[in-house]
């Protein structure tokens, strides 16, 4: 439903509130009491200038492709500074206009100065934000457990509209051509729902129902919309490609797509198959054909990004970089716990986190580590890089900005 009123509240913390010295200093101030606090372990940051670039949704773009031009950290990295929360972070963050946006648990969407680490404002749902934000033309579009897709300003933090999805939004919405995709699903009903809402409006333009569960985020690519089906333990995965501006069926490929979201680079879908087949394939984007597969023996919630020849996929606990024009891996990077999070590749480096509770980055042509910062809980979040710093949450409650200096 668009444009109803509700009882949610957005706070805006003060321009002098910010960082001193290693105590921290309280982020943002409410009537219920302070949930988050800004530290820095070293000197405040200069929260002057702007952050250049972008990272403005869930790995990057529409097309799920996990990389933008920007610059991220390659040798060892130092806390920026942290912003502590009481509750898990499962949320990816956006990061646009010099502004970090990401959910938690505490059931609040919050906006941080991408410099320092101060709360700008945060919106409070009625149940906890594990999605995704996405930022488009001044807007932010967030899911809730709360059965809510949202609308809010990015300046402000003023609910714009709300969506109601009827199940739990956990999944990151897709933002392409003004149109807000998003996916639910019912794992006890064994079913899905992927909506495609007007960004402006709050309105739906479309629904399509699938027989089995949604369990990851769309991609968009060239006025098609591509998402995967199925059930754990289970032989019959489906990837979809729908229209997307009329929901109608353009086709489907049958054994994969069900857990690894859908990367779509230059015409081509990749995504990992079937528990019971296992490794990648490569999917013509207008056809539905598969053109190529690929020998790794992956899981099937398998992490992939695409980019210098090779396709880089997490298997377990372990990186493989696989040539586009070979069958098996060239090199592998062992870490200490599987790769949960998404996979990012940025100026020639692959940045992903682990439940070993570090975060790292690996060069991607020769697979050598460059740093890994540890936090001391598990890392199941995929971070943003922007201009130097990866944003990062993490389940010890905490968002972080890592850079070299």
């Amino acid at each position: 439903m668009a444009g109803r009123t509700t009882r949610r509240r957005y706070l805006v913390t003060a321009v002098g509130a910010g960082i001193t010295g290693l105590a921290g200093c309280t982020g943002g101030g409410t009537d219920e009491g302070t949930r988050g606090t800004a530290t820095s372990p070293t000197e405040s940051p200069d929260s002057s200038g702007s952050v250049d670039g972008e990272w403005p949704m869930y790995r990057a773009d529409a097309a799920n492709t996990g990389t933008l031009d920007t610059t991220g950290p390659t040798e060892s990295v130092t806390e920026q500074w942290r912003f502590d929360l009481d509750e898990l972070v499962w949320s990816a963050p956006a990061v646009v206009d010099s502004t970090v946006y990401i959910g938690c648990d505490d059931e609040n969407l919050y906006a941080l100065d991408a410099r320092s680490g101060s709360e700008q404002w945060r919106f409070e749902a009625d149940n906890r934000v594990q999605s995704a934000p996405a930022v488009a033309d001044g807007t932010v579009y967030v899911g809730s457990d709360d059965d809510n897709l949202y609308a809010i300003d990015a300046d402000t933090g003023n609910e714009q509209w709300s969506f109601d999805t009827s199940e739990s939004v956990k999944m990151a919405p897709a933002v392409a051509d003004d149109t807000v995709y998003v996916g639910v699903g019912n794992i006890s009903a064994e079913s899905g729902v992927m909506y495609a809402i007007d960004a402006t409006t709050g309105d739906k333009r479309w629904q399509f129902e699938t027989d089995k569960v949604l369990h990851t985020s769309p991609a968009v690519a060239d006025g098609t919309l591509y998402f995967g089906t199925g059930v754990s333990g289970g032989e019959d995965h489906k990837l979809y490609a729908l229209d997307g501006a009329t929901g109608d069926m353009e086709w489907t490929y049958s054994g994969a797509g069900a857990f690894s979201y859908p990367v779509v680079v230059d015409g081509t879908v990749y995504v990992a198959v079937d528990e019971l087949v296992a490794g990648l394939v490569a999917i013509d984007a207008s056809t539905g054909e598969e053109t190529e597969s690929y020998g790794p023996d992956v899981r099937a919630n398998s992490k992939l990004v695409v980019g210098a020849g090779y396709i880089y996929v997490t298997n377990g606990e372990t990186l493989l970089a696989v040539p586009e024009d070979e069958y098996s891996a060239e090199w592998e990077f062992e870490t200490g716990g599987n790769i949960w999070g998404g996979l990012l590749l940025v100026d020639g480096t692959l940045y992903f986190g682990s439940i070993d509770g570090s975060l790292y980055a690996v060069d991607a042509e020769s697979g050598t580590q460059q740093w890994a910062y540890e936090t001391g809980d598990s890392h199941r979040v995929t971070p943003a890089v922007v201009d130097g710093t990866v944003y990062v949450g993490g389940h010890d409650g905490a968002v972080y900005a890592l850079s070299e200096q």
